[in-house]
C-alpha cells in the first residue's frame, strides 16, 4: 500500500493518509479497551515503574539477554531488502520480503 500510494500522491500525502488511517485504528482500539476487574488493594496504588527490580543483577542478565537475542534474530531483516534488490532476478519484490518472511 505505501509503496503505491508513494508513486500516485507523493511522500508527503502518503506519510498524511497512514498517519490518518494508523490515528484513526487508535482511537477505535482505544474506546474499546476495557479492564475487566478493577485493580483492588496494592496493585492500585502502586507506582508505574519500580526501580528496585534493576538492581537485581539476575533481572539485568535476563533483560540484557533478551534485547541480544532480540536484536540478533530481528536484526538482519533490516538488510534483506537491500540484499533481494541487489540480485536482478528478485529486484521487483524487493519491498516485499520482509512481509513474505513473516
Amino acid at each position: 500500500m505505501f509503496a503505491r500510494l508513494f508513486e500516485q500522491i507523493g511522500f508527503r500525502q502518503t506519510m498524511r493518509y497512514t498517519a490518518l488511517m494508523i490515528g484513526v485504528m487508535l482511537a477505535i482500539a482505544n474506546l474499546l479497551v476495557s479492564s475487566p476487574v478493577p485493580p483492588k488493594g496494592l496493585a492500585g496504588r502502586r507506582s508505574l515503574i519500580s526501580f528496585a527490580t534493576f538492581k537485581k543483577p539476575t533481572y539485568l542478565l535476563f533483560v540484557s539477554g533478551s534485547f541480544l537475542f532480540f536484536w540478533g534474530l530481528f536484526g538482519p531483516f533490516d538488510y534483506l531488502p537491500l540484499f533481494s534488490s541487489a540480485n536482478p532476478s528478485t529486484a521487483p519484490v524487493a519491498l516485499y520480503t520482509v512481509a513474505i518472511l513473516k
